[in-house]
């Protein structure tokens, strides 16, 4: 799903991730890359190609696929846009055939902007947009 997000050249610059999607019996991920999901009961959807962003001092850098009842990130050697976000990367270390049950307690993030890692509730994106307003005023 992530390489259709991104564009053509994302997996010729990511060998060890082609690798893992190309042969089956590979059980292993690149450790630079990190797959997190979360559930949404948002009517929204979204999908992003790589993405930079800088909050609380730290570099992320992320590839984000919405669509109800689930969200996926993967980050590339970088920290989650979220840290309510879990981290499921370790499925790839099982075997391609494998059968279990796994119990994962996801967190239920909103999804109501466009921008991808933004998991602020409606009325958060309205106080933060009066507030931009009353300080810069109206963008035309």
């Amino acid at each position: 799903m992530f390489c259709s997000a991104n564009n053509p050249g994302f997996i010729g610059k990511n060998p060890e991730l082609r690798k893992f999607l190309l042969n089956k019996e590979t059980m292993y991920i690149d450790p630079r890359i990190n797959i997190y999901a979360y559930l949404t009961t948002s009517t929204l959807s979204r999908q992003s190609g790589i993405t930079s962003a800088i909050t609380d001092g730290r570099i992320k850098l992320f590839s984000e696929i919405s669509f109800a009842p689930f969200g996926f990130i993967m980050t590339l050697d970088s920290f989650p846009p979220d840290d309510r976000l879990v981290d499921i990367s370790y499925f790839a270390r099982y075997e391609f055939n494998y059968f279990d049950i796994f119990y994962l307690k996801l967190p239920i993030l909103p999804v109501n902007y466009y921008m991808p890692g933004d998991f602020r509730t409606r009325d958060e994106i309205m106080n933060a947009y009066k507030e931009n307003t009353a300080q810069f005023g109206e963008l035309v």
